[in-house]
């Protein structure tokens, strides 16, 4: 029914066309031209009866439709509860009917339910595809390439939001998604920008610096507001510091721009640290530090190169004080603390077999007064007797 009456609709459509011509060139048609005159009027006639016998067919079957579509809701609603199938049809219907839905209209391409929904799946199995991509590249330039893991860990983040956008723009394209679409988004991201989300991307931005400059990378072993530890993962907002004791640190990627940190691990593993020890004064200097050179050169973990320096570094206030510096190769503060503690080890047992002496703070005290001081010296030994304490004496009235 819905066909028919679309055609009749049609040649109706072309009739009303022909007939107006046909009045057009009627009305410019010459006077004296009678015979064609009359007959262009009677073919204008016939064309008005064929008009409305039209209409009136057009007219009957939206009446059959009507009926129709009567007769088939009562059917439904008769036989619905015994006819899974028609359930399912009218599930499906509705489903089609959800999926075409359309949300709106973005350069004359419509953009509907299913659309969108189809772009967010898209969008999932971009990002996974993203990922797998990025650690593969990763891999590649680790083994293949033997990058460090800094260099790697950075290639592979810059690699990811690569394809991430790559991935995004064909996913959009393939469900025919009007990227026009997005110089509106674009507006509202730049306007959040600026309202909302400064230290977002100011550590985003911050981020990329970091790959790109390198002045802090993955492995490197850094010093940051007295926390050491080592870096794990530098994100799009964050990096993440594993600390010497087992915590994490999460520290905003614009914080290693805009503050001074300790990177130890920079140019290469070398640390050098020092060893302070005091001796007694009148001990013989020469041979404190001759002790000290053999003890360092002899410690596992110093290196010879370059040579450990020994300064005979104050005339203090109780002690001698001697500096040893020293090189070692180390990627943990711990490491550093471990042969230092080797290093005083081995000094307090040469000293001891050479009888010198690490000296103790010492103090002397002057006690000054307008006469002098009874001294007493009680002993403290397993004979010794307190004194007792003498009778109080009574006056003449008897009281003590």
């Amino acid at each position: 029914l819905e066909q028919a009456r679309l055609q009749r609709q049609g040649r109706v459509t072309d009739l009303e066309r022909r007939r107006a011509a046909l009045e057009q060139r009627i009305v410019e048609m010459p006077p004296e031209e009678t015979i064609l005159l009359t007959a262009a009027q009677q073919h204008s006639e016939e064309i008005g009866r064929l008009l409305a016998a039209l209409q009136d067919e057009i007219a009957q079957i939206a009446a059959d439709q009507r009926l129709t579509k009567r007769l088939m809701a009562d059917i439904a609603d008769r036989t619905s509860r015994f006819s899974p199938i028609r359930l399912l049809a009218m599930g499906v219907g509705a489903a089609k009917s959800v999926v075409s839905y359309e949300i709106t209209t973005v350069d004359d391409e419509p953009i509907t339910v299913g659309s969108l929904v189809l772009a967010l799946a898209l969008f999932g199995i971009s990002l996974w595809a993203s990922r797998r991509g990025a650690e593969a590249v990763g891999r590649v330039a680790s083994n293949r390439f033997n990058l460090d893991a800094g260099a790697s860990q950075s290639l592979q983040s810059m690699s990811f939001y690569l394809l991430l956008v790559g991935f995004m723009i064909m996913a959009l394209r393939a469900v025919h998604f009007p990227l026009t679409a997005f110089t509106v988004l674009g507006g509202a991201i730049a306007i959040g920008i600026g309202f909302g989300s400064q230290n977002v991307m100011n550590n985003f931005i911050s981020g990329l610096i970091l790959m790109l400059e390198r002045p802090v990378r993955v492995a490197d072993v850094i010093e940051v507001d007295n926390n050491h530890g080592i870096i794990e993962k530098i994100g799009a907002r964050s990096t993440q510091i594993r600390s010497t004791d087992g915590r994490h640190i999460v520290v905003p990627n614009s914080f290693f721009l805009e503050s001074n940190v300790v990177n130890w691990t920079l140019s290469d593993e070398l640390i050098r640290t020092k060893v302070t020890v005091g001796v007694n004064y009148g001990s013989p200097t020469r041979l404190v530090e001759k002790l000290i050179r053999q003890v360092v050169t002899a410690t596992e973990g110093v290196l010879k190169t370059p040579e450990p320096i020994i300064v005979f570094q104050d005339f203090g206030d109780s002690a001698l004080n001697f500096d040893v510096h020293f090189w070692v190769t180390a990627r943990s503060p711990m490491q550093v603390q471990t042969v230092a503690s080797e290093i005083r080890f081995g000094i307090d047992d040469l000293f001891r077999e050479h009888e010198i002496v690490i000296a103790v703070p010492q103090m002397d005290v002057h006690l000054d007064g307008p006469a002098p001081f009874k001294v007493k010296h009680v002993n403290d030994g397993p004979e010794a007797e307190l004194p007792k304490p003498e009778e109080p004496k009574s006056d003449e009235f008897g009281k003590a």
